[in-house]
């Protein structure tokens, strides 16, 4: 299988997956009558997708022990599914409440966010030093853009996959958010995601065409359909979040946000085990290892 990456844009058409790959895939999570070649011995790479941490509003009870359990395993990769970083010293809702940003920096921000990214990738590629680190651009991270939009002088001095050096830590960076692309691990897809409708999983699998994992919602909702000419059953399916559960702008208000996060082991012929781990009151049971962490 090649390691090579492809890069595509959303609705672009898409070739039958390698190991990993950013580009469109459309097909199925099996066919009908089609033997998986993983009954042979082949073995599925292990995979754990984090959405939407919100840094520095992460909850501690959540992300410390799914932090232990990250150093405990042997990871082949690891998604940050998008919106690693806030940014609200930047965002445009607060450009008439100045109030809401006092003491607020970009410069703290990204300090925050580098030193965080320090522990996670060692602790990521603790058992597997080739384990593959990938970064989705969500749409937190693309204020950044849309501020310099609006201030074009600042060009070359806050761009994030710079400020973040993710390059030199060897942290794929997928434009989701603003282009389109699409990181794909087999028959499995993974975006940030780009509706908040009530019944949005519903949607993404239907615009997709495809099985599609996506954060950007902070809730757990799936929905599946088979697509009967070509015999295969696809989903499309939001992972939850990361974040403490009560921003400022929130107000007390009801949500239907939900502390989880996914494991996915998937086989070199692209067939794929997706686990959403729920955390409740900082506690989980590994699908890896049964452990309670």
């Amino acid at each position: 299988m090649s390691e090579t990456q492809r890069t595509a844009k959303r609705g672009e058409p898409g070739t039958r997956a390698g190991k990993h790959s950013t580009q469109r895939n459309t097909a199925g999570v099996i066919r009908r009558g089609t033997p998986s070649r993983a009954a042979s011995g082949d073995k599925p790479k292990l995979w754990i997708v984090l959405p939407d941490i919100h840094l520095p509003n992460e909850e501690p009870t959540v992300i410390n022990p799914l932090l232990r359990y990250l150093a405990s395993e042997r990871w082949d990769g690891a998604i940050i599914l998008g919106d690693l970083m806030d940014l609200n010293v930047i965002s445009s809702h607060n450009d008439k409440f100045p109030r809401l940003t006092q003491g607020q920096t970009f410069r703290a921000d990204i300090d925050y966010t580098n030193e965080w990214l320090d522990g996670f990738c060692r602790t990521a590629r603790k058992r597997n030093p080739a384990a593959k680190l990938v970064y989705l651009e969500g749409n937190h991270e693309y204020r950044v853009e849309r501020y310099l939009d609006a201030n074009p002088r600042l060009e070359g001095t806050m761009e994030l996959a710079e400020r973040l050096r993710l390059k030199e830590r060897g942290i794929d960076w997928v434009r989701s958010w603003s282009k389109g692309e699409v990181f794909t691990l087999g028959h499995a897809n993974f975006v940030h995601g780009d509706t908040c409708s009530v019944y949005h999983a519903a949607k993404m699998v239907k615009d997709y065409g495809a099985n599609v994992f996506y954060g950007h919602t902070h809730d757990v909702q799936e929905y599946s359909m088979h697509r009967k000419a070509r015999g295969v059953t696809i989903k499309g399916k939001s992972l939850g979040c990361l974040c403490k559960y009560d921003p400022e702008w929130f107000r007390g208000r009801a949500h239907r946000w939900q502390h989880a996060f996914g494991v996915f082991y998937v086989w070199p012929d692209g067939i794929f085990q997706e686990y959403t781990v729920h955390i409740q009151n900082g506690r989980f049971t590994a699908p890896t290892n049964g452990v309670v962490y």
